[in-house]
C-alpha cells in the first residue's frame, strides 16, 4: 500500500511540473462544416461539422466523438434537440482539451505536432447509417446517415 500511495503522489506531482513547466494544455480548433455533402447529416438534417486545428498536413490524428446510440425512434427525436443529434447550436470554434491535443511536446510528444481533426458525434448511430430517406416520427424528420460523414 505504501508503494501505491508513493506511486500516486509521484504522478501528481509530475502532472503539476508539467501543467507548470509547458502551460496550457488546450488548442483551439476551428469548425468546418460539411454543408458541401448533401448527405453528411446529422439526425435533424443540419449538417455534419467537424473541428480542425492545423499542424503537419503530413500527419493527421482523427477523433470520433462518442455519444453512444439512440435505442428506438422516441429517443432519436429527443437527440435532435441537443448537441447529440445536431449541430445548430454548435460554436465557431472549440477547445480541444484532452492532453493528446496538446501543442507541448512535454504532453503530448508523439502527436503534438500534427494536425488534428475532431469529428462531431450528431447522428445517433455511431456513424454507420445509410438510409436514403429520412424517417418521420411524430411529425419529426430524422436523418440515419452517419456512414455519409466519415
Amino acid at each position: 500500500l505504501g508503494y501505491i500511495v508513493y506511486s500516486t503522489r509521484m504522478v501528481i506531482a509530475l502532472a503539476v511540473t508539467l501543467l507548470t513547466v509547458t502551460g496550457d494544455l488546450h488548442d483551439y480548433a476551428e469548425a468546418r462544416s460539411l454543408e458541401g455533402y448533401p448527405l453528411a447529416k446529422c439526425l435533424d438534417g443540419s449538417p455534419a461539422r467537424y473541428y480542425l486545428s492545423k499542424g503537419n498536413a503530413s500527419r493527421v490524428f482523427v477523433f470520433f466523438e462518442g455519444g453512444g446510440f439512440c435505442q428506438d425512434l422516441s429517443a432519436c427525436q429527443a437527440r435532435t434537440a441537443s448537441f447529440l443529434g445536431s449541430t445548430r447550436t454548435d460554436p465557431p470554434s472549440m477547445t480541444l482539451d484532452r492532453p493528446y491535443f496538446s501543442r507541448s511536446p512535454a504532453v503530448s510528444p508523439l502527436l503534438s505536432s500534427f494536425t488534428f481533426a475532431f469529428v462531431r458525434y450528431c447522428d445517433g448511430g455511431y456513424f454507420s447509417g445509410d438510409r436514403m430517406a429520412p424517417v418521420v416520427h411524430s411529425g419529426t424528420r430524422l436523418y440515419f446517415w452517419g456512414r455519409w460523414i466519415v
